[in-house]
C-alpha cells in the first residue's frame, strides 16, 4: 500500500527519471579522471628570458592556468622554478588535444587589432569574452565549410578609441553600396623576428582571404620580411644585414627551406619552422594573423557628423569571426582565440617546450576502495538514524536517498566533464553529510508532535514546509556564497570550479533528491 502511494508521488517520479538520464550519460560518456587516478602529460616550457620579479612569475603561471582550465574543472597543476622555467601538468593523453595543448602553449598570446598601420586596441583591453550562442558565439554551417564567431566586450576607453579610429572610413558609392576597409587581427605578430617568404608562396597568395593583397597584410603586420627564392650565399648575406641593421633575434622561415645554411652561420638566433595550417596561408601563420574582417557602415556610425556629437556610439560589444573547412579546425580556433582573450598574453615569450607522459600517482584501481568507502559511510549513517529512531523503515531511505544523490552528482560531473581527482572525490562524499543532515532536519519535523496531526500548524503537511524552509533558508546563503566566486573570483579557476559543482549539488538536493525523500518519509510516519 505505501509502495503504490510512493508510485502515485510525481515527486519520486521525477528522481527516477533523473537516475535513469544520470544512468544513460555515464553509460554513453564514463567519466573524466585526473592525475591522481589517470596520469596526463607534463610541458616543461622555458621562457624567453628570466624573470626576476614575483609577481610577473604568478602573472605567467594564472595566465597558462586560466588558458587550460578557466572553469576549473580540469585537474591542471602549474609550477615554476629557476626564474626561467614553469611545469604544466595536464590529466590528457590524447596526442591529437596533447598536439594542440602545446600549441596553445607556445603562444604568447599578444592579441592586436590593427586598422590602417594603427593598433586599435590589444588583447589587454579585453574585459570579458562571452560563450553564449544567442549572442553569436560558436560554430555554423555555411554551405560547405563552417564560420565561427567568438564576442567579446572592450573596456570603456579600448571602446572608444575603436569606435573613433574606424569613424566615416565607409565610402559610399553611386550604386548605393559601400567601400568599406578591413580590419586585420593578430595574435603573437613577429615584431622581433625576420620573416623570410618563399618567392612561390608570395606569388601564388598574392590576393588572399576577403580578396585581400599579401602587402596589405604584411604593411599591417609591420613585420621585417624578405622575399626569398633560394637560400645561397648572396641571400645568406642578405639576411646577416638585416638581422644586424634591425638587431631582430629570430627568423621565421617554411618548411619548404633547406636550412643547413643558416645553421651553419652560427647567427646566434632563433630559427622558427613555420608549417602550412591547413587551408590557411602559409603567410598567416608566418605573421600571426588570425583574420581580416571588414567593417560596416553601421558600425562606423555613419550617419553621425562628428565624434563630439552626442550621438556618437561607442561600440564595446565585437566579435571576431572566420572560417574552416572542417568543424575539427573551427572548434580549435574557437577555444584558441577563447583562451587566450579570456586570459590575456603572457608577459615574456615562451622559448622551448618539451614534454612527457605523467604516471597516475594512485592508478584508478584505487575508485573502487572509495568507492567502498563511500559506501560504508552510507551504511554507518544508516545504522546511526537507525539507532536514532529506532525504525528501519526511516534509516533505508536516508541510505538510499544519499546513494542517489551521490549518483547524480556523479552523473554531473560526466555531462560538464569535470576530471575527478581527490579533492574532488573528498567533496562528493562531503555531500553524503549535507544530504544526511537536511533529511535528519525533514524527519525531525515530520516526527515533532506526532499524534496531533489534527492541529493545523502541526499537520504532515506544515511540518514539511517547515523543513525545507530550513533548508531553502540553507542552499541560499551557500548559493549567495558560491555565486560571488563565478562571477566575481572568475579570475580563480579552481574556486570557480568548486563553487560550479556546490552548486550543482545544492541543486540536485534541493530539487530532486529531497522532495522526493520527504513524499517517502510522510507516507512512511502517515502510516
Amino acid at each position: 500500500m505505501i509502495l503504490m502511494n510512493f508510485l502515485k508521488s510525481v515527486k519520486v517520479w521525477i528522481l527516477f527519471a533523473f537516475l535513469l538520464f544520470g544512468l544513460i550519460i555515464l553509460g554513453l560518456k564514463g567519466l573524466q579522471y585526473g592525475l591522481d587516478f589517470s596520469g596526463g602529460t607534463q610541458f616543461i616550457l622555458t621562457l624567453s628570458e628570466p624573470v626576476q620579479d614575483s609577481s610577473v612569475m604568478d602573472k605567467v603561471t594564472t595566465t597558462i592556468f586560466q588558458r587550460l582550465d578557466w572553469t576549473g574543472l580540469k585537474d591542471v597543476k602549474v609550477n615554476s622554478w629557476d626564474q626561467k622555467f614553469v611545469s604544466v601538468q595536464i590529466a590528457e593523453s590524447n596526442p591529437q588535444k596533447v598536439s594542440q595543448i602545446e600549441e596553445l602553449l607556445q603562444k604568447q598570446g599578444k592579441f592586436e587589432c590593427i586598422f590602417e598601420n594603427k593598433i586599435l586596441f590589444t588583447g589587454d583591453d579585453v574585459v570579458s569574452v562571452s560563450k553564449d550562442p544567442q549572442k553569436g558565439y560558436g560554430i555554423r554551417k555555411v554551405d560547405t565549410s563552417y564560420q565561427w564567431t567568438v564576442p567579446f566586450t572592450l573596456s570603456a576607453k579600448a571602446a572608444r578609441n575603436f569606435s573613433e579610429g574606424i569613424f566615416h572610413k565607409c565610402v559610399s558609392l553611386p550604386d548605393g553600396t559601400a567601400n568599406c576597409p578591413n580590419t586585420f587581427f593578430f595574435i603573437d605578430r613577429p615584431t622581433d623576428a625576420l620573416v623570410l617568404i618563399p618567392k612561390d608562396v608570395y606569388d601564388a597568395e598574392k590576393y588572399t582571404g576577403n580578396n585581400v593583397k599579401i602587402e596589405d597584410i604584411l604593411q599591417n603586420a609591420n613585420v621585417n620580411y624578405l622575399v626569398v627564392e633560394n637560400l645561397d650565399a648572396n641571400t645568406l648575406s642578405l639576411i646577416e644585414s638585416k638581422l644586424a641593421t634591425l638587431k631582430l633575434s629570430k627568423i621565421n622561415y617554411s618548411s619548404d627551406y633547406d636550412v643547413k645554411l643558416l645553421k651553419d652561420a652560427n647567427l646566434n638566433i632563433t630559427l622558427n619552422e613555420i608549417t602550412k595550417n591547413g587551408d590557411t596561408p602559409w603567410t598567416w601563420s608566418a605573421v600571426g594573423l588570425k583574420t581580416i574582417i571588414g567593417l560596416r557602415e553601421d558600425i562606423t556610425n555613419k550617419l553621425v557628423p562628428t565624434v563630439a556629437a552626442p550621438n556618437f556610439t561607442t561600440y564595446m560589444n565585437l566579435a571576431i569571426e572566420g572560417g574552416a573547412p572542417e568543424i575539427t579546425s573551427a572548434q580549435k580556433e574557437v577555444n584558441e582565440l577563447s583562451a587566450i582573450l579570456s586570459s590575456g598574453s603572457l608577459p615574456v615569450g615562451i622559448e622551448n617546450i618539451s614534454k612527457e607522459t605523467v604516471s597516475p600517482l594512485m592508478g584508478q584501481n584505487i575508485l573502487s576502495e572509495i568507492l567502498i568507502m563511500g559506501l560504508l559511510a552510507l551504511i554507518i549513517v544508516a545504522v546511526i538514524i537507525f539507532i536514532r529512531y529506532n525504525d528501519w523503515r526511516i534509516a533505508i531511505p536516508i541510505f538510499l536517498t544519499g546513494a542517489a544523490e551521490v549518483f547524480l552528482i556523479i552523473a554531473f560531473a560526466s555531462l560538464i566533464n569535470w576530471q575527478l581527482d581527490l579533492v574532488a572525490i573528498a567533496g562528493i562524499l562531503a555531500a553524503v553529510g549535507t544530504g544526511v543532515d537536511d533529511q535528519i532536519i525533514i524527519t525531525d519535523e515530520l516526527e515533532r508532535n506526532k499524534g496531533k496531526e489534527q492541529q493545523e500548524e502541526r499537520s504532515l503537511l506544515a511540518r514539511v514546509k517547515r523543513a525545507f524552509f530550513i533548508i531553502w533558508m540553507s542552499a541560499a546563503t551557500l548559493a549567495a556564497t558560491m555565486l560571488p566566486i563565478i562571477f566575481v573570483f572568475g579570475g580563480v579557476p579552481k574556486l570557480v570550479g568548486f563553487a560550479i559543482t556546490t552548486l550543482a549539488g545544492v541543486a540536485i538536493g534541493v530539487l530532486i533528491t529531497r522532495p522526493a525523500f520527504a513524499t517517502i518519509i510522510k507516507e512512511i510516519i502517515n502510516n
